[in-house]
């Protein structure tokens, strides 16, 4: 500690050839240092000691850290010293952890519900079913590789990502379906249908994933909220390309069944609109 001598005695300036110290232009003298933050927890003064996280880190983790040392701090510090949380953003974190799963949870059971409810058969509900959770559990392993953990912008992806997955799952199995009822074989059918609907669906799924890769080279603060949807969005795009191309056919092949009734080709499957709608063109 410097004393109030010493601080009298430093040179600020110079007239001519004589130096000018503290003391000549006022005076020095010990006093208390001004206190600009106050903190007290139930009504006693108290010490307050902030935490934060790096970008990369995870509150979670670190906040359950922080609850281990603590109790073992409190083993070793006095009974009339109190530790506590007093400001734990963890908290938030898993509320809306939480009501994301929900969400998506929820939009899995919708998806199949009106799944069900267009197609009208259960082994065609079941194969386009099975492209939701197969390319989430695809999307995480991405996630593992990206080195992305969960947080609200990585499961808000997943969960928006849910409606843009079953479309391709739909469209194939749709077309199989038609395949099966106009008299061609499951396998036959299978083939068909990735001829027909396969190079659609490549355009269709690189569409948004070149909207969302620009995403990924933000910076900044946006750079970090956003880069993680992104991330999760292509990868969970370019996943149900890939299982909707390849799972969702071999399902098809093996579970989709032609309903009683008559062969019918796939412009009377249609119905008079659709025939009604093509001859408006020929």
């Amino acid at each position: 500690m410097v004393d109030a001598g010493e601080l009298a005695d430093i040179v600020i300036g110079w007239a001519g050839t004589s130096p000018i110290q503290v003391r000549d232009v006022g005076s020095v003298r010990k006093g208390a240092a001004p206190r600009f933050n106050i903190v007290t927890a139930d009504r006693v003064d108290a010490v307050l000691l902030n935490v934060y996280s790096q970008p990369d880190g995870n509150t979670v983790a670190i906040a359950d850290a922080l609850q281990a040392e603590l109790r073992n701090l409190r083993q070793e510090l006095p009974r009339d010293v109190h530790l506590a949380f007093f400001y734990d953003q963890s908290q938030f974190v898993r509320e809306g952890v939480r009501s994301v799963w929900e969400a998506i949870f929820i939009g899995l059971a919708l998806s199949i519900a009106v799944l069900y409810g267009f197609l009208r058969t259960i082994s065609t509900t079941i194969v386009a079913a099975l492209a939701i959770p197969v390319t989430i559990l695809s999307t995480l392993v991405g996630m593992r590789v990206f080195h992305m953990s969960f947080n609200l912008m990585t499961l808000g992806g997943i969960a928006a990502a849910i409606g843009l997955v079953i479309d391709d799952a739909i469209v194939v199995v749709e077309a199989i379906y038609a395949k099966v009822c106009a008299g061609h074989s499951r396998t036959e059918a299978a083939r068909l249908a990735i001829r027909e609907v396969g190079l659609p669906l490549v355009g269709s799924t690189l569409t948004p994933v070149v909207v969302f890769i620009p995403l990924t080279y933000l910076t900044g603060v946006p750079g970090v909220f956003f880069r993680a949807l992104a991330l999760t969005m292509v990868v969970a795009l370019l996943t149900s390309l890939l299982v909707a191309v390849t799972l969702t056919p071999t399902l098809g092949a093996a579970l989709i069944r032609r309903r009683g009734g008559a062969v019918r080709d796939e412009l009377e499957q249609g119905g008079p609109v659709l025939r009604r709608i093509i001859a408006a063109y020929e």
